[in-house]
């Protein structure tokens, strides 16, 4: 985003912040996720445009609810998102939106209503263009499933998830995907395929890891959920 700075342009710099942040929040740096998203707000209060003054506050209950502090995210999601037409959200708005609610109702184990929505999100998604965040929708679901013990359908969706995400070499939504495949072909009695998605997973952490310089970020990204998960047999 200093290129965006440099030139004055105010929405890039808002939708960099985001992506840094999130991107530092799946890596386990919720410090730095949290500063950076501050500045994101800082700058969207100079404007008076919906959009973005509402993505700082979308970004910030996004991050709560990956730190594992669902109650606080829901007292900062707007109202007003319950009633956007995302259809004709744009594409940060539209996955911020989407992710960030269906992660609500998967803490409150609301799985029906979870599956629902992101049946409507991924035909929004294939019909839309934004077909690259259909791999995360997909294992919303597939956790959406796993929650409701359908996990033979669970496994058939987190295999084409895992297969899309290469595709489109997205190693960041492929990671997590791995890892719970991993845990449901282990509770279907499928040993050999759930070594398979380990030792993939495995290979992306060695790979995210090497490109971390800082010890103290790698160490932390070493720690989070889904790495400890791929790393315990």
């Amino acid at each position: 985003f200093l290129a965006a700075e440099r030139a004055n342009f105010t929405a890039p710099q808002i939708y960099a912040r985001a992506h840094m942040a999130l991107s530092l929040a799946h890596l386990g740096d919720f410090d730095r996720a949290f500063k950076i998203m501050r500045e994101a707000q800082s700058i969207s209060g100079s404007l008076n445009l919906t959009a973005f003054v509402n993505l700082p506050i979308l970004l910030e209950a996004h991050l709560h609810i990956l730190a594992g502090n669902a109650h606080q995210a829901r007292r900062l999601l707007p109202e007003s998102m319950d009633r956007l037409e995302l259809s004709r959200t744009e594409p940060v708005m539209f996955s911020l939106i989407v992710t960030t609610k269906m992660l609500l109702k998967l803490a409150a184990e609301e799985f029906d209503e979870l599956l629902s929505e992101v049946d409507d999100a991924i035909d929004l998604v294939e019909h839309g263009g934004l077909i690259i965040i259909l791999p995360e929708l997909q294992l919303l679901k597939a956790r959406a499933l796993m929650g409701l013990n359908r996990r033979d359908e669970a496994a058939a969706l987190l295999s084409d998830a895992a297969a899309r995400a290469r595709y489109f070499g997205v190693k960041k939504s492929l990671l997590p995907i791995l890892a719970l495949q991993m845990e449901v072909e282990k509770e279907l009695g499928n040993e050999s395929a759930a070594e398979v998605a380990r030792q993939e997973g495995q290979t992306i952490v060695a790979f995210f890891a090497s490109h971390i310089s800082d010890p103290a970020f790698r160490e932390k990204f070493m720690h989070t959920e889904v790495v400890r998960a791929l790393h315990n047999k």
